[in-house]
C-alpha cells in the first residue's frame, strides 16, 4: 500500500485529503495549472483533470463572473461579450467574421451567439455599397458578381469585400428574378 500524502493547510491543520488543499490554494488565485505543478514538485504527480475535478464551479477571483466573459471598453464600461455580439449583429447588423476579427476570437465563439438569434430579428435585404479605388460606388452584390465574372475566386472575392465566404457563394450562386 502506498504511503498517503500528508498536506498542511493555512490554518496549520494537517490532511491527507487532497482536495481541500486543491480548493485552498485555487481560492487563494492560483490557476489549475499552476496547483498541477506545484503537486507534481511536492511529489504528488497529479493531472490537470483533478485538479479541475476538485475545483468545479468554484471561482479562483481570476473571473468576473463565472462562465461569463466581459468586454471592457476606454470609457470603463463593462459589457458581456455575448451581449456586445447580439447588439453587433441585430442593430449594426456586423457579419459574423467581422465580429470574431474585432475581438480577436475564433469564429466558433461568435457564430453559437449568432445562431441563436431568430432570423426575423435580424437586419436582411439592406444593400451594402463598396467604395472602389477610383471613389465610385457599386453594390456588393454587382461587385462580387463582376469579379467573380473575371475569373476571381469565392475567396479572393470575399477578402476583397471583407465579408464571409458563404455570402459571396450565395450571392453567385443566387439566381436573379
Amino acid at each position: 500500500m502506498a504511503d498517503k500524502k500528508i498536506y498542511e493547510l493555512d490554518d496549520g491543520t494537517l490532511t491527507t485529503v487532497r482536495s481541500q488543499f486543491i480548493r485552498q490554494e485555487f481560492g487563494k488565485g492560483k490557476t489549475r495549472q499552476e496547483i498541477v505543478k506545484m503537486l507534481k514538485d511536492f511529489g504528488d504527480p497529479v493531472t490537470y483533470g483533478i485538479v479541475a475535478s476538485a475545483t468545479q464551479n468554484m471561482d479562483n477571483g481570476t473571473l468576473q463572473h463565472r462562465g461569463r466573459v466581459y468586454l471592457e471598453f476606454e470609457n470603463g464600461e463593462k459589457v458581456p461579450r455575448a451581449e456586445y455580439i447580439k447588439d453587433q449583429i441585430v442593430n449594426e447588423n456586423r457579419t459574423v467574421v467581422d465580429i470574431a476579427k474585432e475581438l480577436d476570437i475564433r469564429y466558433d465563439l461568435v457564430d453559437p451567439i449568432a445562431q441563436k438569434i431568430p432570423r426575423h430579428v435580424k437586419k436582411t435585404g439592406e444593400r451594402v455599397k463598396l467604395q472602389l479605388e477610383d471613389g465610385t460606388e457599386i453594390y456588393r452584390t454587382e461587385y462580387i458578381r463582376k469579379r467573380h465574372s473575371e475569373g476571381a475566386t469565392v475567396r479572393e472575392i470575399a477578402d476583397e469585400c471583407a465579408c464571409d465566404y458563404t455570402t459571396v457563394y450565395n450571392t453567385i450562386r443566387r439566381k436573379t428574378k
